[in-house]
């Protein structure tokens, strides 16, 4: 009669079996100290699923292992071997009932594996301990390289939960996820962002990281710097290549796309990290207002301090960060005296301080260029009126009116001016330059007297 009731008669009866299978599978099941309500669509056979779950389902009791009663508690949605299917559905149950116990969740996701799972699509069935089932879109298996991003990424890394089980467990999951955020420009530059807001925060109120611990402003700004060189690292290697050892770049397969996320976060907000004026904290810069390097005439400026290549540039990636900064990112390549001082104009014009009103009183971040220090070019010299003969004139006149030294030991006064002197040194006459009315004397200096030519001459 079950069989009739749920199967149907293929040439009528279809449809309403499969009606009547949704009621069933749906019907209320009563459990001992059960807390949330339960049906038979959701029970799993214990005799096969008690070894792999332990208390952590529902289980239908004593069920005869006839395979006729096997096939009608499967079409009433009971769970009765072990596959694809039950397992998730027992992820789901699981899930539901906030249950969290990663043991079992990774010994499901190795049966899986063995069964053939090509792995979640928008199921949540990755379990992080304390933050429940999530998306593989919200996870990877390895950190950030940088401490700070680390901290300040949404992302969740398998790899530490779940690296201390072995490759049966571990290999599915890395297959599952991407392999880490470093691969991916709104990941870095969205955990660079949180890491901004950590730094700008007041020690009073600081920024809140959803689902992470709270990264504290002055360990934020202490380490932004550093954060901001490994995410333009990652940066410049997918938004544009990797230097080979030859200094070639070879390009990287998705560097459009991800120059356009790149620039599209840098745009909006003030993103480039250099150092601050006091020597301490840090500095924020929108792309307009950064420059790769400085012209000549302002190697000793302020200006100077805030070149994206004295703090980006030098590295392995160096060709890469260059073009990923000018070129993804147009920012100025170099800055000349005319540019500062426009920029320093249009500051006084607009009214901008130095430091702007988002940051927070008290932050150690700092907003945007500094222009307050006065500094002016160093004036060209004028060399149209320079006499090469006078000067030449003065030279000789200047020689002539020092006197030679004299035969013998130097003189205390003469000898302190020498660079190291350990003994009293001696000048010896050896010849003249010259003609004779205006013969030069040639002296020679040492510890020792030197032996005399036997004929020397006198020019």
């Amino acid at each position: 009669y079950l069989q009739h009731v749920l199967v149907g008669e293929v040439s009528s009866g279809v449809q309403e079996a499969m009606l009547r299978k949704s009621w069933l599978r749906s019907l209320p099941v009563s459990r001992p100290n059960q807390q949330r309500p339960l049906a038979l669509e959701d029970l799993f056979l214990r005799e096969t699923f008690h070894s792999l779950a332990g208390q952590h389902l529902p289980y239908l009791f004593g069920a005869p292992e006839d395979p006729e009663v096997q096939s009608l508690l499967r079409s009433c949605g009971v769970s009765v071997s072990i596959d694809q299917q039950s397992l998730l559905k027992a992820l789901s149950y699981l899930k539901d009932h906030e249950v969290e116990d990663i043991g079992l969740a990774a010994t499901i996701y190795s049966e899986l594996h063995r069964l053939g799972f090509p792995g979640p699509d928008n199921q949540k069935i990755l379990l992080i301990p304390g933050q429940g089932y999530l998306h593989k879109g919200d996870c990877v298996w390895k950190p950030f390289t940088s401490q700070l991003l680390r901290r300040c990424c949404r992302l969740e890394v398998l790899s530490e939960h779940y690296s201390r089980f072995g490759p049966e467990v571990r290999g599915p999951l890395e297959s599952w996820v991407r392999a880490g955020p470093e691969g991916d420009a709104f990941e870095i530059c969205d955990a660079l962002k949180q890491a901004i807001l950590c730094a700008r925060a007041s020690m009073s109120k600081p920024h809140k990281l959803q689902g992470k611990p709270t990264v504290q402003p002055d360990e934020a700004a202490d380490e932004l710097l550093a954060a901001s060189k490994v995410a333009i690292a990652c940066l410049s290697r997918i938004c544009v290549g990797k230097v080979s050892e030859d200094g070639q770049i070879a390009r990287a397969e998705n560097e459009s796309n991800m120059g356009s996320v790149a620039f599209n976060n840098f745009v909006q907000h003030r993103m480039i990290v250099v150092p601050g004026s006091s020597g301490s904290g840090c500095r924020l810069l929108a792309m307009r207002e950064a420059f790769w390097t400085v012209a000549p005439e302002l190697s000793e400026s302020p200006a100077a301090a805030s070149s994206l290549q004295l703090h980006y540039g030098g590295g392995a990636q160096d060709l890469a960060v260059h073009e990923f900064f000018t070129q993804v990112l147009r920012v100025q390549p170099v800055l000349t005296v005319e540019d500062w001082q426009r920029m320093a104009r249009e500051q006084a014009v607009d009214g901008q301080d130095a430091y702007d009103d988002d940051a927070e009183e008290g932050s150690n971040v700092q907003e945007g260029l500094d222009l307050r220090q006065p500094w002016a070019p160093p004036a060209e010299q004028d060399l149209s009126t320079f006499d090469v003969g006078a000067a030449v004139n003065e030279a000789w006149r200047r020689v002539q009116a020092i006197p030679p030294p004299a035969d013998g030991p130097e003189a205390q006064e003469e000898q302190a001016q020498a660079s190291q002197p350990s003994r009293p040194r001696h000048w010896q006459r050896v010849g003249f330059v010259g003609e004779r009315r205006n013969a030069i004397p040639v002296f020679s200096v040492g510890d020792e007297f030197p032996p005399l030519p036997a004929n020397l001459p006198e020019h």
